[in-house]
């Protein structure tokens, strides 16, 4: 925020930009927001940084996207009954790849309809999806979702949907020098196969799952501890009323009139919407 309170948005390089994405792949099941108009290579940095990470091939990162339009159904999104053992009285699901795939990519999310969202919010939320009478398990997954804000027949994202993703990126338009580093990449294919030369594997999905369990295995210190909490306290909303279980009183509609904490220097009367708890990690 800029000390009038507005908000602020900081343009990233592209290898800000990359380093951020990898470091949502290094967390355990972590879901991405990356926002920008057409051209900007969005949907091109997930599908190639899940190739150099899993060892995946563009194809089959590909064959996993979830491309967004209105009118996504149940079964365009997750899974379908198997015509042959329907026939037979039988209800078995064959599930999408974007639902069985480790790599998952959201293409335009904000044109997926408020029903498509509460479809995908149960994968995040509780790592599962359900069609019919089977449920399909996710323990371990990688989200990047994808955003234009300028594209018309959108939808806007509900908050339990959009407080899954830990992190959103802008992303602008290449500058001039790595348009010229792109323009010198070559787009030769190895025969018979969908891969780029410049696009190297660099891990496998072991390799990666590894690298989880080295994270997940690094204590805080106390002192790191403490930061985190007055973080959140900063950012937590007032004590006297639950603003995420009150839509009509918000910071500036009514609801910090006479609070003496109601000055440019706090941050709780910038504070839209409640901090999902459950959804924290160190």
């Amino acid at each position: 925020f800029t000390p009038e309170g507005k908000k602020k948005v900081e343009k990233k390089t592209l290898p800000e930009i990359l380093t951020i994405c990898m470091l949502n792949a290094i967390a355990p099941n972590s879901a991405m927001l990356l926002i920008g108009g057409h051209g900007g290579g969005k949907t091109s940095i997930c599908k190639l940084l899940g190739r150099m990470v899993t060892g995946k091939s563009l194809r089959e990162i590909e064959a996993s996207i979830i491309r967004g339009h209105p009118q996504l159904t149940e079964e365009k999104l997750i899974g379908t009954l198997k015509l042959g053992e329907l026939m037979q009285g039988k209800e078995t699901v064959s599930w999408r790849k974007f639902v069985t795939e480790f790599w998952k990519i959201i293409d335009e999310v904000n044109r997926l309809s408020p029903y498509a969202q509460d479809i995908l919010l149960s994968l995040l939320a509780e790592g599962q999806v359900k069609y019919f009478d089977e449920v399909q398990n996710i323990s371990k997954f990688c989200l990047y979702a994808t955003i234009n804000p300028q594209d018309v027949g959108t939808f806007e994202l509900s908050e339990p949907f959009l407080d899954r993703f830990g992190i959103s990126v802008p992303i602008s338009m290449p500058t001039s020098h790595d348009l010229q580093i792109i323009l010198k990449g070559k787009d030769e294919k190895y025969s018979g196969y969908d891969e780029l030369v410049q696009v190297p594997q660099v891990l496998t999905l072991d390799g990666l799952m590894e690298i989880w369990y080295q994270v997940d295995k690094i204590d805080c210190t106390t002192d790191a501890i403490n930061f985190i909490h007055a973080i959140i306290r900063e950012f937590t909303l007032c004590m006297p009323i639950d603003k995420g279980n009150t839509e009509e009183l918000k910071p500036g509609e009514g609801l910090c009139s006479g609070c003496h904490f109601n000055t440019k220097e706090n941050i709780c009367n910038k504070v839209s919407s409640i901090i999902d708890f459950d959804n924290l990690s160190p």
